[in-house]
């Protein structure tokens, strides 16, 4: 698969089982194009080996994804995005509905706990892709929500290019597939 036919519509492509194409970091469910300037980000699981999310930055934005099996009929994520707008409002937040490149999208104020102990709220754009057997969750922090053109345009262009290799093992529906460390890593930075 070439980089035009990646990026010739929008959302994450599927593996259809093959290796990363050259260019890319494999982290097992997930292909990420190596793009310069992008920072990979991750809470490792106990094993010190596996992600559940990654958070991928580039410039003053980052996008969080992780990946999670889905059913063969797929339109899943509206009935994901009930769930996750109802967490947000649970928890003292805002959401959105909007129509975008992606479909339906979240734009949501996310309740957190400033440094000063005041709670404050932090804008996150959240698309979800479905795809064969797969779904991804992509939320979109920092200067893309706030408006900034050319940061909007690269992390879309970076979520354009990220392939899904969701592989054959059954899995439950929703359930996080593990993503691991690249070769090429040679560390990666832990968030708490």
């Amino acid at each position: 698969m070439t980089d035009s036919e990646l990026t010739a519509r929008p959302g994450p492509s599927d593996s259809e089982g093959n290796p990363p194409p050259e260019g890319y970091l494999d982290l097992g469910a997930l292909y990420v194009p190596k793009i310069p300037g992008l920072q990979l980000r991750g809470k490792l699981e106990p094993d010190k080996q596996t992600l559940r999310q990654v958070l991928l930055v580039l410039g003053a934005s980052g996008v969080a994804v992780s990946v999670a099996a889905a059913p063969k009929s797929g339109n899943s994520w509206p009935e994901l995005a009930a769930q996750i707008e109802g967490a947000i409002e649970g928890a003292g937040g805002k959401t959105d509905e909007v129509e975008g490149p992606y479909g339906l999208e979240i734009r949501a104020q996310i309740a957190q706990q400033a440094p000063n102990g005041k709670t404050m709220l932090v804008p996150v754009r959240i698309i979800g892709v479905d795809g064969p057997r797969w779904i991804t969750r992509i939320d979109i922090q920092g200067a893309a929500v706030s408006g900034d053109p050319e940061q909007v345009a690269a992390c879309e262009d970076l979520i354009d290019r990220l392939i899904v290799n969701r592989g054959n093992e059954p899995r439950i529906r929703f359930d996080l597939m593990p993503l691991r460390l690249p070769k090429e890593a040679a560390s990666l930075n832990e968030t708490a």
